[in-house]
Formats: C-alpha cells, sequence, structure tokens
C-alpha cells in the first residue's frame, strides 16, 4: 500500500518539479494530476465502509455502461455522429465504456451468488458497454479487448475458479472476434481505414490518423533526446509545434494536432517533464498492476476477484495510452485514480493490517 500511495503522488511531483526548475509553474498542468493525490485521500475513507462498499460498486459497472449506452444512441439516432458525450470525445468515451463492459461481466459473482437479475444484469451492462464502444468506433478499446484475454488466461486461474475462467475467455473472445465478423464499421475502422493510412504515408503523405500519430511520436522522440532530464516544461511540447513545422520536421496538419495532444500519455509526459514524468507514467501504471497481481496470488476469494478487475483497469489504460492522452483530461484522470483506489479499498480494506506475505495455501476451488 505505500508503493501504491507514492506511485499517485508521483505524476504531480513530476510536474512541480520540472516546472519550479524551469521557473514556470502553469495551474492548468496541475489539475489532472491532482486528481491522483485526491484519490489518495478517497481511498483511505474507503477503506474504512467495510462490507457497504464492493456491493453498490458491483452494480454501479453496469450502471454506467447502461449510460454510456443511452448516451451513445443519442449519438447514433438524433446527431448521426460518432458516441460522445460533452466532456469525452469518442475514443475516451469508447475506451471508458468497454472497460465499464468488461467489468461489469467479471464482476458476476464477485462478492456472492448472483441471482438470476443480478446476472442479467449484468451481463446486459457487459452489451450496454460493447454497444457504446461500437458507438464510438475507438480502435483503442477494441486493441485492447485481445490483451484482456490474455490476462484472464495468465493469471484467471487464480481469479476465477475454471468454469468462470473458460466464461470469461469465451466472452472477451466473442468480444474480439464477434464485431469484426459481423461489423463492417469495425472491419474499415480496424482494417480498411489502417491499411489505408499506412498507404498514403509510404507514399508520403502523412496527414491520416495514424501518420499524424507517427508524426508526433517522431517529434516527442526528437524533443525527448534534446531535454531528456528535465523536459521541456509546462505546454513544452505545444509550444515546440510551431516551430517543427517550419523546420519540416513534421506536417503543418500534425503540428496543428499536436497542439492539443501528442496522443501517447508516455511521450506526453516525458516530453513535457523528463525522466521524471516518465517515472511518473510507468509508476501509475505497473505499481497498481502489481499491487492487484499480488492481491490474485495471496488474498482471500473477494481479494482476488477484485484484484483482477484492478489488474484489467490498469493494463486497459496502459494500452489506451498508447494511442491517445488519458491523463490530459480531468475526467479521465479522475476515472481512472478512482477505480484505482476503489478496488484497491475493496481488496485491501483497514480492518486488513497487511498483505499476506506468502501465497496462501491451495484449498478446494470456491464457487463463483
Amino acid at each position: 500500500m505505500p508503493a501504491f500511495t507514492v506511485a499517485l503522488c508521483l505524476p504531480f511531483a513530476a510536474v512541480m518539479l520540472s516546472e519550479l526548475v524551469h521557473g514556470h509553474v502553469a495551474g492548468n498542468t496541475l489539475d489532472s494530476p491532482s486528481r491522483f493525490l485526491m484519490a489518495i485521500v478517497v481511498m483511505f475513507a474507503l477503506r474504512r465502509l467495510g462490507d457497504d462498499l464492493p456491493a453498490w460498486f458491483s452494480f454501479g459497472l453496469p450502471i454506467g455502461a447502461f449510460a454510456a449506452a443511452a448516451t451513445a444512441s443519442y449519438s447514433v439516432i438524433e446527431l448521426s455522429a460518432r458516441a460522445e458525450s460533452t466532456f469525452l470525445n469518442p475514443i475516451h468515451f469508447g475506451d471508458i465504456a468497454l472497460l465499464l463492459g468488461v467489468l461489469s461481466a467479471l464482476s458476476i459473482n464477485w462478492l456472492k451468488r448472483d441471482g438470476a437479475l443480478g446476472i442479467t444484469i449484468k451481463l446486459a451492462g457487459a452489451l450496454a458497454g460493447g454497444y457504446a464502444s461500437w458507438a464510438s468506433q475507438s480502435r483503442g478499446g477494441w486493441i485492447a479487448l485481445p490483451v484482456m484475454v490474455i490476462v484472464c488466461v495468465w493469471i484467471g486461474g487464480k481469479a476465477l475458479n475454471r468454469s468462470a475462467r473458460w466464461a470469461t475467455i469465451v466472452l472477451l473472445c466473442a468480444a474480439t472476434v464477434l464485431p469484426v465478423a459481423l461489423s463492417q464499421t469495425v472491419r474499415t475502422r480496424m482494417f480498411t481505414d489502417v491499411s489505408v493510412d499506412l498507404s498514403n504515408l509510404s507514399k508520403g503523405h502523412p496527414d491520416s490518423s495514424v501518420g499524424i500519430r507517427l508524426e508526433l511520436y517522431k517529434a516527442a522522440l526528437i524533443l525527448i533526446r534534446q531535454n531528456p532530464v528535465t523536459g521541456l516544461g509546462a505546454h513544452g511540447f505545444h509550444d515546440a509545434m510551431a516551430p517543427m513545422a517550419e523546420k519540416g520536421i513534421i506536417t503543418p496538419t500534425a503540428a496543428d494536432l499536436g497542439r492539443g495532444e501528442v496522443h501517447n500519455q508516455i511521450l506526453a509526459y516525458t516530453a513535457d517533464y523528463g525522466i521524471g514524468g516518465f517515472i511518473a507514467m510507468l509508476a501509475v501504471y505497473v505499481v497498481p498492476a502489481w499491487f492487484f497481481i499480488l492481491c490474485i496470488r495471496r488474498g482471500d476469494k473477494q481479494a482476488r476477484r477484485t484484484g483482477l478487475l484492478g489488474l484489467l483497469t490498469a493494463v486497459s489504460f496502459f494500452i489506451f495510452g498508447l494511442t491517445v492522452e488519458t491523463f490530459n483530461l480531468k475526467v479521465t484522470t479522475a476515472f481512472y485514480a478512482t477505480m484505482l483506489v476503489t478496488l484497491a479499498a475493496i481488496a485491501y480494506p483497514a480492518r486488513s493490517r497487511s498483505m499476506p506475505s506468502t501465497p496462501t495455501t491451495p484449498s478446494k476451488p470456491e464457487r463463483s
């Protein structure tokens, strides 16, 4: 738990340290990382709630997915547009909706054997999250699905009994394969559009969804090599776009979009905040993931399942962050941080004085 807490402090510390070194502290750059600090307070408060916390959280997952599906329906039916909300663009909206759907399915029989109504609600939540993701046309979430299957195969045996594990793997595989087989939209976004973008890139025309991302990654790596220790400081990548376009390093279109974001969370923090930003970003993914792996390996039944939900959350956000910045917005930062600390509080409540130091003795698998 101390390492978990320190990891959540690091993004704020990295931003503040870099900006102090550069002599320019920008208040708006501290807004999002401060959500990690606030989440620490929330975590220690939630750890004291006891058994009431998991019950409402368990059904909060499908409720969130239902809300996403309702919002997506409005975007598709009324606006004829990719699903989004007033505070989330289609990429973030689809990614979060998909994660809520997956976690909704995995929360079946989490705390106790759910009745028919509970199972129906959670399965409906999984379908709702999948629909909202499809309607968003966000490829980052779709890329994360196969990784979720791998995580469940790799470590799911300790978090789920055999039948639940195979049901989860089959469900996630179906969620990965069926949209490709049945939806022209998915096939177009995943294969046709990417193929066209790569073809145009090979012909010297990088101004496409894939090409612009590669242009921005190239720019970020150049800037990181020039300022590896302290980074560029507040809004450094943003301010570097115009000069780089003038020098012909990146295209004007890429430079214009780069003023908004780098489209890679680790590169964004490293470019602006140097080695401290790089370490901070790795920490907010790796340390929570390792904490939840320990819960899966050493905890009781509830902690093991909770650990799987937490691990999938950390891994999914890492995958999302490879193609879009997830922590440049307060709402996505708050969502990730709140999910982490809530699941940590459930897996490791205040009544538990310490995490087990050795794996528990294998026993007869519990029904879940």
